[in-house]
């Protein structure tokens, strides 16, 4: 049946969504827009244009960045190397010798905490050598005091079998995982 606004039999439609346009006609169309001699002057207008003008740089030249920047490096190492050996403890009065029964050695001292903070654990580590210098025995011991204190002084004392080669011993200060502790022998 045959409606008079649409003519006969024809499918409903959208009316008011645009007409689709084959690709074929949109290349047509998109061959119409580009114009060849307009594109050659434009791209001879990139070729030939003045490049951006680039602001001059005003202020302190880079080298002088790089010469703050090793001057702060080498007073930073300078002041970590002077930290690494300052002294952390005082030594003071170490002696040792045979013990009256003749079978040990005991060697002890004092130790003092010049830091400004607590060390726990602090060991004496004392090594006992020949003439030749070759180690003979190495032993240790806990300070009396534990934590040692900041200024604080405390004694230490070490004892081992007695070896008629023993000629010199030598104490050390350390923590028990491992690490020597900078020391000051003060006599």
């Amino acid at each position: 049946m045959a409606r008079p606004d649409r003519g006969p039999d024809l499918p409903d439609e959208d009316l008011t969504a645009p007409p689709v346009k084959s690709r074929r006609v949109q290349l047509v169309e998109e061959r119409k827009l580009y114009d060849p001699d307009k594109a050659r002057l434009e791209a001879s207008r990139v070729l030939t244009a003045e490049p951006p003008s680039v602001p001059k740089r005003t202020g302190i030249p880079l080298w002088v960045y790089v010469v703050l920047l090793v001057a702060v490096c080498a007073v930073g190492v300078f002041l970590i190397a002077r930290a690494a050996f300052r002294p952390v403890l005082e030594e003071k009065g170490f002696t040792w010798g045979e013990t009256g029964d003749g079978h040990h050695v005991e060697a002890r001292g004092r130790v003092k905490n010049v830091t400004r903070k607590d060390l726990q654990s602090v060991t004496a580590v004392v090594t006992f050598r020949d003439r030749k210098g070759s180690v003979i025995v190495r032993t240790e011991a806990l300070v009396a005091d534990s934590p040692l204190k900041p200024g604080q002084t405390s004694s230490f004392w070490v004892t081992e079998t007695y070896v008629p080669a023993m000629h010199s011993a030598v104490v050390e200060f350390a923590f028990p995982m491992g690490g020597t502790i900078p020391t000051r022998h003060v006599e």
